[in-house]
């Protein structure tokens, strides 16, 4: 929520706008019409809404959800977005297995049938409804105390320092994951010629571990310190392509996922909490909004670098994968040093509001945490 501007209007518009990126990848698909480079333009723009709207959306929803509520309310709203993701999932691998006539990586080009346009134009209907029902929900004022937060102040100011410093291991570690995280599809589908079913098989078991484990890794965060979490979950999705090296059939392709999926949970829980210790109240959103731009570069410098290096060993995705590891354990070692003044002392539990906002295939269901009015203020060692 910036200084002078409505939520309701700019949530509406990137939700408007995904669900006509949708349709036009349904109609262009339909009219063998869709380009790589049309469908990456259009992937593009449906994610730069989403981002752009999120941040908004949370402000928002915190507004007009009673603090009281809040708990209740969005943890029933994640249960049932997960489950309508795992259902959809299910039902999009189907209808691709039964109508598409081959897998991905068998296909001729203008020889593929009517499942894609099924699933891009289902999914902008979805988006579509989603976006009138936000349009008819009510939109309180924004509050007296919403600040107004310049990007040289989250820069330089001292009370912004360990969440600076958690904001630059956390593009390290995105530009190390988007190395290899975005060619796991294509490896299931091109080279070990997965149906579309096996394909979703696969990506659902990211969701279902992710899913599963995050309750344990709360615990674990309220246990011992979210610091100590986050650096053993950066390990752990350091390992995450070393499976992939040897994965030559559908059984390693479900260990490597759920490994996935485990590492992930505890990734998200712990730095959702690290980020709530280290941010003042006022600042919390404007840094949430400087994470997603900045991941979101590092993101994209690491797919064309992953690209790259794929082009280069002539298609040999084992050494994309193991140039990824090698980079995640160089996050995976630096991360103790550049985090070692970040250490807060587990005094409370953490009352962690998510909210589904996306889905990686690398890495399930993407959350963010919800603002509530009694979160206490950040504890702080200085230094």
């Amino acid at each position: 929520g910036s200084r002078g501007l409505r939520r309701r209007p700019l949530v509406v518009a990137g939700a408007s706008v995904q669900a006509a990126a949708l349709a036009a990848m349904a109609v262009a698909d339909g009219l063998r019409a869709l380009t790589p480079a049309a469908l990456i333009g259009l992937v593009c723009v449906h994610q730069a809404c989403g981002q752009a709207a999120g941040t908004a959306w949370s402000s928002w929803m915190g507004a007009v959800v009673p603090a009281a509520r809040r708990g209740r309310y969005f943890s029933r709203r994640s249960r049932r977005v997960q489950i309508s993701t795992m259902v959809t999932m299910l039902g999009a691998g189907l209808v691709l297995h039964l109508i598409e006539p081959e897998t991905a990586g068998r296909i001729h080009k203008g020889t593929g049938g009517l499942g894609f346009v099924l699933a891009f134009g289902a999914a902008a209907v979805a988006r579509a409804v989603s976006a009138l029902l936000l349009a008819l929900s009510p939109e309180p004022p924004l509050e007296s105390e919403t600040k107004h937060v310049r990007l040289r102040t989250l820069a330089t100011s001292p009370t912004a320092a360990h969440a600076r410093r958690l904001l630059l291991v956390g593009a390290l570690l995105q530009f190390a994951v988007y190395l290899s995280s975005p060619y796991f599809s294509t490896y299931m589908l091109d080279h070990l010629h997965l149906s579309y079913l096996e394909y979703m098989a696969g990506s659902l078991a990211v969701v279902i571990t992710k899913v599963a484990s995050m309750h344990s890794w709360g615990k674990v965060v309220d246990t011992h310190n979210p610091r100590s979490v986050f650096l053993l979950a950066v390990v752990l999705v350091g390992i995450i392509p070393l499976p992939w090296l040897w994965a030559d059939g559908m059984v390693w392709v479900i260990v490597a996922q759920c490994l996935s999926g485990f590492a992930w949970g505890g990734h998200e829980i712990a730095q959702l909490a690290l980020y709530l210790d280290v941010s003042r109240s006022s600042m919390r959103q404007h840094v949430f909004a400087v994470q997603s731009l900045v991941q979101g570069s590092t993101q994209l410098a690491g797919t064309l670098v992953g690209g790259l290096v794929l082009g280069w060993s002539s298609g040999r995705y084992w050494v994309l994968f193991l140039a990824s590891t090698f980079v995640r354990a160089l996050v995976a070692l630096a991360a103790p040093k550049l985090l070692e003044h970040v250490h807060l002392p587990n005094e409370r539990p953490h009352k962690l509001l998510l909210r589904v906002i996306g889905l990686r295939l690398g890495g399930g269901l993407v959350h963010r945490p919800m603002e509530t009015e009694d979160t206490p203020p950040p504890q702080r060692i200085d230094h």
